[in-house]
């Protein structure tokens, strides 16, 4: 009888891994929002520096900074950023790099309300 790939164990054990990984990205809203909390406190010791932050995503010596510009001015998110780069070694200023539409728009809070954040990407000089 050929060997059926379907039904070896790597590929249910590929299959089972994959179930978990999408439903661990499915998380309630209330998770989500914590989550959010937990890396920005990590990311900012000052709660200040927190404020109008939607979530910042870091990758080697570049960001994607989703912040809420109703709270904070894309200057003031930027700036923000800096404080990274430099807690990192990585330099003492971010820079722009260019706006990230598909990481913005309307965002479900924990209460069922929503906000609008937008984006950009960002890396360290």
């Amino acid at each position: 009888m050929p060997h059926n790939v379907f039904t070896s164990g790597f590929f249910k054990g590929a299959a089972a891994l994959g179930l978990v990984a999408i439903l661990a990205a499915c998380v309630s809203p209330q998770q989500a929002e914590k989550n959010r909390a937990t890396r920005l406190e990590r990311q900012f010791d000052n709660p200040a520096d927190r404020v109008g932050m939607f979530i910042v995503f870091a990758k080697n010596d570049k960001f994607t900074v989703s912040y809420i510009p109703a709270q904070v001015s894309e200057y003031a998110a930027l700036r923000r950023v800096d404080q990274l780069c430099e807690g990192a070694g990585l330099g003492t200023r971010a820079v722009l790099v260019q706006q990230e539409p598909a990481f913005g728009g309307p965002k479900v809070l924990s209460d069922g309300g929503t906000v609008n954040v937008r984006a950009f990407s960002a890396e360290c000089a």
